[in-house]
């Protein structure tokens, strides 16, 4: 969560504030506080906190500067249009202002998860409401063109406009039109605007800041604040456009998914697909275009649905809300399969972040995820592919419950489709089954033993601690082994076809 120094003005006020100069349309750019120790040089994306006596007279200032300063900054900080601050009385504690700065940085960074996790768990509007009323502390409202209220303009002119407006007097028509009809055109004007904005509603006789929602150039809908329990403040300009992206997200739910991609990397992904070798200089420009590199940092995922749940709307959904909620990551839909390449290199997000939010996202949707390994190579993306299409395959087969990594269900993975294709015991040899024959007609132990044995790397006193025999006792069970079966357990071969017999029989 990125914040702007209006957003933390609207949160001192109990400090006693002597002066600010803020701008509320300025972008979210603060990351982090820190306190002021002297720097000759400023971070624009830090938030300094600073008594104003240690500031220097005559500062290099970067592109844009934040400050909270006890007393007033000097002249240069003032006159400066790229510095903004905020001044509070000397007589507050420097070391309790920023540890209630950092305090609001950790609320709206929880904020900032609460909504995301909100969204991949497809929480509903009601949920929405009552996190945006949280933080505004008024009435807010969202709608869109297809989920709530359609605005029309009304035309007095035409007939079928009067007879509909006189029917509704001004309030909602019934469910099937879902429309609501205004003779003012100021209004219907504000459909367009892009950003936060401010408007006086003649229909509710309250004042309102609107952040209109588009994808592309199409409206898709609004969220609004009214004043009606607090005026308005200089930082919910910038609080409504990020809620409005979210908000955009759940809009948008049921809409058609598209990645917006350039022809030129569309063209280099298919072609790998193939698994057509690509030249260097045949890839770059295409990975350059979206600002990747041939060796980031990649991982392949792939999700699918459970047999039960209904085709593409689904897939659908789930490709929209991942693009969005996965960063730095490419999506397309594949036999009935949404796979996604992540540039881990570029993504803000680590790994495990990216692994917590498709373990809610499947929690919540029925679908099944496989991942490949990290790989360095982007013209390699067929076999990662085809590992994360192998594990979401194992995932459906055996109703995981959680996305699977590849790495860590190799060799899982690979009993499984032998299994899929052949019966266990087809794999059973002539020696192997003598012993099981022994063990059933003398009720013995044996094949016990040597599952343990071999599971302990051939370890005799782990496994008669396993077990609870005697040393004596395992020894002369290992040895009756090699007896019955012929075979010899310290052969390479041998141990390892034994361990990968035992393991499909179960």
């Amino acid at each position: 969560m990125l914040l702007n120094l209006s957003i933390l003005k609207d949160r001192l006020q109990a400090l006693h504030i002597l002066q600010a100069q803020t701008d509320p349309m300025q972008k979210r750019t603060l990351k982090f506080p820190r306190h002021y120790q002297g720097e000759t040089t400023f971070d624009p994306s830090v938030l300094y906190v600073a008594v104003s006596e240690n500031l220097p007279l005559n500062p290099d200032l970067p592109e844009h500067l934040c400050l909270i300063c006890l007393g007033f900054p000097p002249a240069a900080y003032v006159s400066a249009k790229e510095c903004e601050f905020v001044c509070i009385r000397t007589d507050n504690d420097i070391t309790q202002v920023f540890q209630l700065v950092l305090e609001i940085f950790y609320e709206f960074e929880s904020l900032n998860e609460t909504f995301k996790d909100m969204i991949i768990a497809r929480q509903s509007y009601e949920t929405f409401g009552k996190l945006c009323y949280r933080i505004f502390q008024t009435p807010v409202s969202a709608f869109g063109t297809f989920e709530k209220v359609l605005f029309i303009e009304y035309d007095k002119e035409k007939e079928n406009d009067a007879i509909r407006y006189a029917g509704c007097l001004g309030d909602y028509l019934d469910d099937e039109e879902r429309c609501i009809l205004y003779a003012d055109k100021d209004w219907v004007n504000t459909l367009s605007v892009h950003g936060p904005a401010f408007m006086h509603s003649t229909m509710y006789s309250t004042n309102i800041l609107y952040y209109n929602l588009f994808r592309q150039d199409h409206y898709i809908g609004r969220i609004m604040i009214e004043d009606s329990c607090r005026e308005f403040q200089d930082g919910d300009y910038m609080l409504l456009e990020w809620i409005g992206d979210y908000l955009r997200m759940l809009l948008e739910q049921n809409q058609e998914f598209h990645f917006e991609a350039s022809q030129g990397l569309e063209n280099l992904i298919q072609r790998l697909l193939s698994d057509i070798k690509v030249q260097e200089n045949q890839g770059e420009p295409a990975l350059s275009a979206i600002g990747w590199k041939k060796n980031d940092e990649y991982i392949c995922t792939a999700i699918s649905q459970l047999p039960s749940a209904s085709l593409d709307s689904t897939l659908n959904n789930a490709a929209f809300f991942l693009s969005d909620l996965l960063e730095d990551n490419y999506i397309f839909i594949q036999n009935h399969i949404i796979y996604q390449i992540l540039n881990l290199t570029r993504s803000p997000l680590s790994l495990p972040e990216v692994q917590r939010r498709l373990r809610i996202f499947q929690n919540n949707n029925a679908l099944q995820i496989g991942y490949s390994t990290i790989f360095c190579n982007f013209y390699e993306l067929h076999n990662y592919l085809l590992q994360a299409t192998l594990m979401v395959n194992y995932a459906v087969q055996t109703h995981s419950g959680k996305p699977l990594e590849y790495e860590k269900n190799i060799l899982p993975m690979m009993l499984w489709r032998i299994r899929d294709h052949y019966d266990s015991s087809v794999f059973v040899s002539h020696s192997l089954r003598q012993l099981f024959d022994y063990d059933a007609q003398n009720h013995s132990e044996l094949v016990m033993t040597l599952k343990s044995y071999l599971a302990n790397h051939h370890s005799l006193s782990k496994t008669m601690e396993e077990l609870y025999i005697a040393r004596s006792s395992c020894s002369y069970r290992i040895r009756r082994i090699e007896e019955i079966t012929g075979l010899s357990l310290e052969d390479p071969d041998v141990s390892l076809y034994l361990q990968l017999l035992l393991k499909l029989l179960g």
